[in-house]
């Protein structure tokens, strides 16, 4: 979706309308937009799933987004597991980065 020529929402759903698999949906909001945008956009998904009752709607939402896991919980949503993201700067060359954690032998 776009509003004056720029980009503030886009979601991917997959869904699956065979014997095995679930339907998958992955978003992305604006901050600025994603508090009207959301709910819409889930029903959209909601009704276009109706066809299919028989498998279950994953979505992928960052914990840190509040606000759309309190809306996914309204619609009867439930938390499957939590994920972390975790990150690591890398050095050329450096190889006795491996397993130091950032601290030294001493602990």
């Amino acid at each position: 979706m776009e509003h004056e020529g720029r980009p503030v929402a886009a979601l991917r759903l997959s869904a699956q309308c065979r014997d095995k698999g679930v339907h998958q949906l992955r978003w992305w909001f604006d901050p600025a937009h994603r508090e009207r945008l959301a709910e819409p956009l889930l029903v959209t998904v909601l009704k276009l799933l109706k066809p299919y009752p028989r498998r279950n709607l994953i979505v992928t939402v960052r914990t840190q987004f509040r606000d759309l896991v309190e809306l996914l919980q309204r619609y009867g949503f439930e938390e499957i597991e939590r994920m972390h993201r975790l990150g690591l700067k890398l050095q050329p060359g450096n190889d006795t980065q491996q397993g130091s954690g950032g601290h030294d032998e001493r602990g």
